[in-house]
């Protein structure tokens, strides 16, 4: 996306006209508010933002629905899979940055994989705050995915 704003910007140095200016200012500006948009963290109290999430390894996936809502200095979060079975229930401490998992899945209610999960997790939220939608966690060959989901009923 940098990049692209970057070449435009350059091309926009060198035209002449006063209308060509106008065109790539405002295409430029449509791009960076599209942008902005598609991402998005609840910073209000109450507000709600839904995800599409995706969980993948090489030997498994998971999938389904993430739930943020702001709630004072903590976000609320429930990742849910497709057929309503919770997943993950798990709150992040804006201030202190911390995570604290209320629930897991049994299958991944082990020790060692609830340590993962918290790591992880801090990092995506973190990830999440400054626009960005993936996660790869190279060392365990995990990647997170999470696309802002517009069409779920608030």
């Amino acid at each position: 996306m940098c990049v692209r704003m970057n070449l435009l910007m350059k091309k926009y140095m060198m035209l002449n006209s006063l209308k060509s200016r106008i065109v790539i200012l405002v295409l430029c500006f449509g791009a960076v508010c599209q942008w902005a948009a598609g991402q998005s963290f609840p910073e209000k109290e109450g507000e709600r933002v839904y995800y599409d999430f995706s969980m993948r390894r090489s030997d498994m996936e998971l999938s389904g629905i993430c739930i943020l809502l702001c709630s004072g200095d903590t976000v609320k979060a429930s990742i849910v899979n497709n057929f309503g079975a919770t997943l993950i229930d798990y709150s992040y401490d804006t201030k202190k940055s911390k995570i604290k998992l209320h629930y897991v899945f049994e299958k991944l209610n082990k020790w060692y994989i609830r340590r993962l999960l918290k790591r992880n997790l801090k990092k995506i939220m973190l990830a999440m705050r400054s626009g960005e939608s993936s996660y790869k966690d190279v060392r365990h060959k995990l990647s997170y995915t999470f696309i802002l989901n517009h069409d779920i009923e608030k």
